[in-house]
Formats: C-alpha cells, structure tokens, sequence
C-alpha cells in the first residue's frame, strides 16, 4: 500500500503537500483573488477552498484503490529495469481503467507485463490471445469493453510503431490522435506518466463530485463540460490535484462509507466534512447509524 509520501510523489500530486498551498488554504480571505477563482454563489472561492482542505484531510491515508492500484501506482510497480521508460505502460494502464475498477486494471497489467508489454508485442500478439489477457481476471471480473480495448492498443501501438519508433508522445494533441485516447485518457498519462498538466483530468467522479459540490457553478451534463468549468474557475496550479484528490474520495465514498465517517469524525471540522459527504449524496445519519457510530452532534 502506498503511504501518504509515496502519494504525493506521484507526478501532479505533490502539490497535495505542498506547504505554499497549505498557507494559501489557511488564508482563505485575500488568496482567493489573488487565484483567480471566479465568486458564485453555488462555491464561492473560499468554500471551495475548505472543501479542497478537507478533502485533503480525508484522502491523507492514500486509503484508496486509486493510490494503491491506479496508473500511478502501475508506474511506481513497474518491472523494468530502473532507466527504462515505463510510459508504454501507463499508457495502457490508464486506457484499460476507463469505466474499470483499479483492481482489475492492475492484475491485468501484471499479467501483460508477463507476456511482455511494449508497443512491438503487442503487435506482435494475435488479437485473440490479447483480447484474453484484457478479459476476465481470475475467472470473475473483467476489464469493461476489453474487446474493444483490445483493438485500441493494438492499434495505437501501430501508430506508435510508425510514426514514433514505439515510444509515446508527449504532447496532446498526438496523444489524441491515438486510437481509444480521449481527453481523460490524455491528461492522466501526462500527469502520471510526464509530471505535465495540461488540463483536469474529469472522471465519472470528478464530474459527480464536482457539480454537486458547486465547483462548476452552474450544472454540467458531460465530463467535457465539467473540465471547461472546472478550468475556468480553478487556478492552474491546482489542476494536477484535482483529479486524484477526488478520484480517491469518490471511490472512497462509493465503497467504504462506514471509515469514511470515521476519518471525518476524527478531521480538524467534523461538521463540514459530514456535510460534504451529505452534499455528495450520503445519507450521513443513516450511514453513522449503521456504523455504529455517535450522531447526536450531527444535525444534517
């Protein structure tokens, strides 16, 4: 398991930690214009800036499958020798993540990593006998649409084979050319892979949690959409946090409610931390109910 200093190594998530950031929360007041967020009364500067506080305090502990089996952690656990490029990989593992719990994504890139993993063997590899390794994980999960997965990597690694010697580039606008690399796609393998943030990567989460947290202002319908607001409105040397602050929180929220609560209990303001759990949509009442747990001081 990754602990708190490994996860902030991961490339665009040091500033999680970083003291500069640290003092512009506590100083909520004159930062805020100074960032540059734009003032709604859906998130003002300074609720969004508790929220980011809080969340940071909750996701302290990496506690979450993203931190210990998401493509940052493919990048850390790679096999290769210590100077070789593991961006091939990352690539992978974050087109195979779409819609895929973080589990299976990494049992399936141990097990191409076992077949040997680069953009020439996966050439190489009979779409058939890929799409297998891309299929079910120990007879029982498997990664969402690995038929079609298949077919992207194979693919992409034949472009990269063709114009890029193999290797990945480095800039979005050749990343999206590569079949099954989206926008998201994109922008993570940046940040994991190249420490490079162009954009906020928006996942399922990051959109959920973001319109109802009021971070895009007025509510969005798509990831596209949530990315524009969110970059609109967020300082640039805060969009490599977002993505893998709220990732975490949201898987968190979704899978283990009952120490979710209890990290909130346990957090510098208890009260603001279960009310975003219930902005996000928890029955916090109920859920402390269920876990046991003390709700007299609750009033949400």
């Amino acid at each position: 398991m990754l602990g708190w200093r490994h996860f902030c190594l991961l490339p665009g998530v040091a500033l999680l930690a970083s003291p500069r950031l640290q003092a512009g929360l506590h100083a909520c007041g004159s930062a805020l214009s100074v960032a540059g967020l734009r003032r709604d009364a859906s998130c003002s500067p300074a609720k969004f800036l508790m929220h980011v506080e809080i969340l940071q305090e909750l996701r302290a502990d990496a506690a979450a499958p993203v931190d210990r089996k998401g493509a940052g952690a493919v990048a850390l656990s790679g096999h290769q020798g210590e100077h070789q490029d593991s961006s091939f990989e990352v690539l992978v593992a974050v087109m195979l993540s779409a819609q895929t719990k973080d589990g299976v994504t990494y049992k399936t890139m141990q097990d191409l990593r076992a077949h040997g993993l680069s953009a020439q063997k996966i050439v190489d590899m009979p779409i058939e006998r890929l799409t297998k390794l891309v299929g079910k994980v120990e007879g029982k999960l498997e990664v969402n649409y690995h038929r079609r997965k298949a077919v992207y990597m194979k693919k992409t690694s034949q472009l990269l084979l063709e114009k890029y010697s193999g290797s990945v580039p480095d800039q979005l606008c050749q990343l999206l050319e590569l079949p099954g690399v989206g926008e998201k796609t994109a922008l993570l393998y940046l940040q994991v892979a190249k420490g490079k943030v162009e954009g906020i990567a928006v996942d399922t989460h990051v959109h959920r949690i973001a319109n109802a947290l009021g971070w895009t202002g007025s509510p969005t319908k798509t990831a596209q959409q949530t990315r524009r607001q969110l970059e609109k409105r967020i300082p640039r040397r805060m969009w490599g946090m977002i993505n893998p602050l709220v990732v975490g929180f949201g898987q968190e929220l979704r899978e283990n409610k009952s120490e979710l609560l209890r990290k909130c209990l346990a957090s510098s303001n208890p009260r603001l931390a279960l009310q975003l759990l219930a902005d996000c949509g928890m029955k916090v009442q109920r859920e402390m109910e269920k876990a046991g747990l003390e709700t007299q001081d609750y009033a949400g």
